[in-house]
Formats: C-alpha cells, structure tokens, sequence
C-alpha cells in the first residue's frame, strides 16, 4: 500500500467462482474506498471478510457501481478481490482503521455542533492504530491509554480489546 497525503492507494485483481483472476486494477483509501471505476462511501460498505488471500466486500444499495466493478459482482451487492503487494487481512485492517477515524470524526463534529466539544476524546489502538472514539464516556482514573500500553507491551491484543469493550459497556450501563 503506497500513501500519499491522506489517500492509501493499493493493486487488486477481482475474483469470480471458480478462482477466475482478471487483471490487475487500482484502488484507494481516501474519504470513499475507490475500487477501480467506483467509489464507494464509507456507509455503503456493510461488510468485509476475508479467506486466505481473498476480501469480500458487501455493498449498499447506496453505490453506483461503474461498468467494469458491475460485471465482478456476486449478487448485485458482493465483490470479491485479491489485493497484490500485501494480504487481504492487511487491507482489511487497513479500511478497519480508516473506518474508525472517520467515525471518530463524525462523532467529535457531532458533538462540537451541539456545544459539547469537552466531551470529545479518543485513543488510538496502541495494537492495530484503529482510532476508539470514548466521546462522552468518563475516564476510569485516567489510565485507559497507560492500561492499553501495558497490555500490549505484554502482546495481549485481546486484552485491549476486552479492556476497551468493558470500559465501553460499563460507562454505557449509567
């Protein structure tokens, strides 16, 4: 994946049944996932999974897809590509991360528009850089970022992930 500015542009080749692979397309992570002749919002894209070197993408009734991304699709709504210069779990967490700034984003400018800027807070996923948005919620004692590093100084990243889901569904039970 090549960045420049605040656009990560990556090669895939789509995948039919049958392990059909056709040449080799581009695509970007931006402010939409561009993959070859469609853009696709953020909120348009429901699903991702991966098997082996493959990412499906299910997509919103929301997309218009261009001629050649129509012809790939599974059900009017699933395309399957296999990402060249690195696997599809590394693409995946790649739009995994931007998702979560951009939710992050929406949430702050949310927030700010209703006159509750101090309650905007986030911490970066010391693990997989994904961004927590923890708008809103009180901080436990401070710790949550010095907790996070010390599990993943010790390369537990389920830990962080339980810390975070707790943290999340205790401050949501008040």
């Amino acid at each position: 994946m090549r960045a420049t500015s605040d656009i990560a542009t990556f090669s895939f080749r789509y995948v039919l049944p049958g392990e059909t692979i056709f040449g080799k397309r581009d695509g970007a992570i931006g402010r939409t996932l561009t993959l070859d002749d469609t853009d696709v919002p953020w909120d348009q894209l429901l699903e991702t999974v991966v098997r082996e070197n493959r990412l499906g993408l299910v997509l919103g009734i929301g997309v218009k897809t261009g001629k050649r991304l129509g012809k790939y699709l599974s059900d009017g709504r699933v395309v399957v590509i296999s990402p060249a210069g690195m696997s599809a779990g590394q693409l995946k967490r790649a739009l995994d991360r931007r998702i979560s700034v951009l939710e992050a984003e929406q949430r702050r400018a949310q927030l700010i528009a209703e006159g509750q800027e101090h309650l905007v807070r986030s911490v970066e996923c010391p693990v997989c850089k994904a961004t927590v948005d923890l708008s809103g919620l009180e901080p436990v004692l401070g710790r949550e970022p010095l907790l996070l590093r010390w599990m993943t100084d010790r390369g537990d990243h389920a830990r962080v992930q339980d810390a975070i889901a707790g943290w999340i569904n205790r401050l949501g039970a008040r």
